[in-house]
């Protein structure tokens, strides 16, 4: 029992390290040299190339567990394992020979797409349009509604597996791709024979019986709104990290995680596997010779990427790497994931006059980001450059491709171990370009844009500073206009005609006086949300040129901080709509009863001001606890409320109709 304890203790210890290394508050004052930039293997990774190789590998990443080899003398595993089909309705279908083409569904007038970063790659959520029907999910499963303002018609519900948890979706014509989460048990049986799944789970120390988890791409046949089916689905070991949609093409990113993997176990215990049923029901596992690794990791996940078409049944098979990816970004011809970890050792800077690295500091360490990109060809992912950087990115806007060239935008420590900022330009290969470094010294990158050749950053520790940047020439990136104002801003968004629009938090600082009348700022205040309207038409002389306050302290907050797929952007209209949540009662109680709102706020965003049109929601005690969302449809507004869907006049917002009992 002590063993158990000090193992569990042990562990404990372990993951508290990794968060606070993740959590990492960033210093200040930078070195003023780019951070280091490397190029790892040209244009390709090494492959393992066989089971001892591979083994070799896990055991310098510490993935294998003498513990966990004694607990298998006291709980014998029998290996079964079952997918989606065995399920429920999710992969129940048979699959065809070939699908027919998508076309595309009539639309009933102009109508939402979701909120995505870059134009023609669209980005899954839990609620989609197609100008004729809404497609929304609880989490558990999908609703298909008939969407006709003041007479919405349920016609169908998607049912997935018990144990699943839908992420995001796809529609794309007659097709609609569900991506959910499941996690298969291990089935075993116990010495005496007795099948006790709580006295293992005690034994191993861990909070969950031993399994793998999966997820799901199923694709459904939605031809007839009424009856969907099922075509086809993909299922990848691992958890998803996201996913992106081209035209018919889906493209996928699984990071599968390995730990405590008992001594002497299994080649299925450590090789990844996935399931395609447009080549069967057999499982597959990746063999060693078709995994790459990273020599510089010591990370010990897989990441699998792929890509299959939903408009025909041509077997998908993921480009593995041993060395796990974080924030992805994808532009139309690459695919670039970023995998951040700390790496003990000296702090290497890579100097902007010469290609060589220069040890500094060689008792301590870097956090640093390797960066992958797959070329992509239709449904072809190819690991075409590999390089590295110094410090981390705070998402997958942190990234973007311009003109052959990555941008990327990261908070690093410089050899003194303070935090600085920089934005760093990237050769195809990955290779150092150019770079803007020493923005904002002591503070933290809180949202980035790029919008072709210009780049926006936002930092912060006490005000909002706005750097305007000036990327058209890839070798000498530079700052060309800086803004100052309180608060800061969590999402950017560019509105067209030099406008650009910030949501974020509205801060006030807070001084002590002593005797002699000296304040001093001891700190600030969260005084609630933000949104802000920013004139950056002339990129020397950035300007606030108008805002909009929403609550009056922290108790408000919005989806919008970290998912900008929450926002609804109309751009013709000058309108944007997100979720929030606010327990200051700034924003009323909603239409139903109890303190607070929870619902969605309708702005109206124009170079002369940014206004509130209308709050839609219910007090809190009818949060249903899922994500709301809005979308419109022509001259109809529709929220979606986690359980039910309300549609309102698009000019006036006030109610059309409401549509209850969704998923019950």
């Amino acid at each position: 029992m002590k063993r158990i304890l000090s193992l569990c203790l042990l562990a404990a210890l372990l993951l508290t390290a990794c968060t606070a290394v993740a959590d990492a508050p960033p210093s200040s004052e930078p070195s003023g040299e780019p951070a280091g930039v490397q190029t790892l293997t040209g244009d390709a990774l090494p492959s393992v190339g066989s089971m001892e190789d591979l083994r070799a590998l896990l055991e310098a990443r510490s993935v294998f567990s003498s513990y966990s080899s004694a607990l298998r003398e006291d709980v014998v595993f029998n290996g079964e394992k079952s997918t989606a089909a065995d399920d429920g309705d999710a992969a129940a279908a048979e699959v065809p020979a070939a699908v027919q083409g998508t076309g595309e569904t009539t639309s009933g007038g102009d109508y939402s797409q979701t909120n995505s970063q870059v134009s023609g790659v669209d980005e899954g959520d839990i609620i989609k349009t197609d100008g004729t029907y809404l497609y929304v999910s609880d989490y558990r499963s999908i609703a298909i509604v008939k969407a006709d303002g003041a007479d919405m018609e349920s016609l169908s519900r998607i049912e997935l597996p018990e144990n699943a948890w839908v992420s995001e979706m796809y529609v794309r014509g007659d097709r609609l791709v569900a991506v959910y989460q499941y996690y298969q048990y291990e089935t075993f049986d116990t010495k005496d024979g007795t099948d006790d799944a709580e006295s293992a789970q005690a034994a191993t120390c861990v909070i969950w019986r031993p399994g793998r988890s999966y997820t799901a791409y199923a694709v459904y046949d939605i031809a007839d709104r009424s009856n969907p089916v099922l075509a086809r689905s993909v299922e990848i070991e691992g958890s998803n990290l996201t996913t992106r949609m081209v035209g018919d093409i889906v493209y996928f990113v699984n990071q599968r995680s390995l730990y405590n993997i008992a001594d002497g176990a299994e080649d299925e215990d450590i090789l990844p596997a996935y399931r395609d049923t447009a080549a069967g029901d057999a499982v597959t596992y990746i063999a060693p010779e078709k995994i790459a690794y990273c020599p510089q990791s010591t990370d010990a996940s897989y990441l699998l990427a792929g890509a299959f078409d939903v408009s025909d049944a041509v077997p998908c098979e993921p480009v593995t790497i041993l060395g796990a990816g974080g924030t992805v970004y994808m532009s139309q011809a690459n695919l670039y994931i970023a995998h951040t970890e700390y790496q003990w050792g000296p702090i290497r800077i890579l100097t902007e006059t010469v290609n060589e690295d220069a040890a500094v500091g060689a008792d301590e360490g870097r956090t640093k980001t390797t960066l992958y990109r797959l070329a992509v060809d239709g449904t072809d992912l190819t690991l075409a450059a590999t390089g590295e950087i110094d410090g981390w990115l705070l998402g997958q806007y942190s990234m973007d491709e311009y003109d052959g060239h990555l941008r990327a935008a990261v908070t690093s420590y410089d050899e003194n171990g303070e935090e600085v900022n920089g934005v760093y330009v990237l050769n195809d290969d990955l290779s150092l370009a150019g770079a803007v470094t020493g923005l904002a010294e002591g503070e933290t990158i809180q949202s980035v844009r790029f919008s072709g050749a210009t780049g926006y950053v936002v930092t912060y520790e006490q005000t909002d500073p706005l750097f305007v940047l000036d990327l058209s020439d890839p070798a000498a990136p530079a700052v060309t206009g800086e803004l100052k104002i309180p608060g800061f801003s969590q999402y950017l968004h560019d509105f067209g005609d030099g406008l650009l629009v910030g949501v974020g938090r509205n801060t006030v600082e807070y001084y002590t006086r002593d005797e002699n009348g000296v304040e001093t700022v001891e700190g600030v205040m969260d005084k609630g949300m933000k949104v802000s309207v920013f004139d950056v038409s002339d990129p020397q002389n950035p300007r606030e040129i108008t805002s909009l306050k929403l609550g009056t302290n922290g108790s408000i907050w919005s989806e919008a901080a970290y998912n900008p797929r929450c926002i609804m952007v109309d751009d013709a209209r000058g309108v944007m709509a997100f979720p929030v949540s606010d327990y200051s009662g700034a924003l009323g109680g909603g239409s139903g009863k109890g303190v607070g709102f929870n619902g969605c706020v309708v702005l109206d965003v124009s170079r002369d001001d940014v206004s509130l049109r209308a709050a839609l929601g219910d007090g809190m005690d009818e949060y249903y606890g899922g994500s709301q969302r809005m979308a419109y449809i022509g001259d109809t507004l529709y929220r979606f409320t986690g359980a039910s869907l309300v549609a309102y006049d698009y000019d006036t917002c006030n109610e059309l109709s409401s549509l209850d009992g969704l998923f019950s």
